[in-house]
């Protein structure tokens, strides 16, 4: 009787799994977008047990959530975006790592900002960099009377 069990849940896992992977499986898998809440929560109700069917209310307090978290990566954008626009005419000091592996670091003005997508980048030496690269913001004041 257990080993009947043990075989139909392990059917189960592996069917649902072929159902559900591609809700899972998308190019970017770092964030999910409000589709795929929205595909997630039809699949949830549709296949919920009509015996004890889920409360409407957790539905509405997922959707709260899920709208909260939204807005906070909206505003993490633009506040980084902000930040970023801020730099501009500033000397900074960018690291990024080459393609044999080398960090590589550029002292320059920071000429403009370029909004990618999600990704915001500065345009630094003529080159783009990620606001990740960012290792050092310097005060021009400082260098000016320092070369004095």
């Amino acid at each position: 009787m257990a080993d009947s069990i043990a075989s139909y849940s392990a059917t189960q896992i592996s069917s649902n799994y072929q159902k559900y992977k591609e809700y899972f499986t998308t190019e970017d898998t770092s964030s999910l977008d409000q589709m795929d809440f929205l595909k997630l929560m039809t699949e949830q109700m549709k296949n919920q047990d009509f015996t004890n069917p889920t409360d409407n209310t957790e539905f509405i307090a997922q959707m709260a959530q899920f709208n909260t978290l939204q807005q906070m990566q909206q505003m993490t954008f633009y506040s980084n975006a902000s930040f970023a626009a801020s730099l501009v005419g500033k000397i900074v000091t960018v690291s990024s790592v080459n393609e044999a592996g080398v960090t590589e670091g550029v002292t320059d003005i920071v000429d403009g900002v370029k909004m990618n997508g999600t990704e915001v980048e500065l345009f630094v030496g003529g080159k783009l960099y990620s606001t990740s690269d960012l290792k050092e913001v310097l005060n021009e004041s400082l260098i000016a009377t320092k070369s004095k």
